[in-house]
């Protein structure tokens, strides 16, 4: 089965990509690390990487053409302004 994580290149999202992978799972991680980054590297091995954010519908439609699961790791981020 095809899974989307979205947050796949971070800390808990890039453990929950290679548990899946482990399991024969295809994996689409969705992140913020641009390649080459030691954060892609480990995910790439397992799967494909997408760059973008959750917030970005063309990184969302990107990133959903194939998934039949997903997970949802990403950290929300608000700014701010004064």
């Amino acid at each position: 089965m095809m899974v989307l994580v979205t947050g796949g290149t971070g800390f808990v999202g890039l453990n929950i990509v290679e548990r899946l992978a482990a399991q024969g799972h295809d994996v689409i991680a969705l992140g913020h690390a641009a390649p080459p980054s030691p954060l892609t590297e480990p995910v790439r091995r397992h799967g494909e990487v997408v760059i973008g954010d959750v917030c970005s519908l063309d990184a969302l439609e990107q990133a959903l053409a194939g998934p039949q699961a997903g997970a949802d790791r990403a950290c929300g981020r608000h700014h701010a302004r004064a």
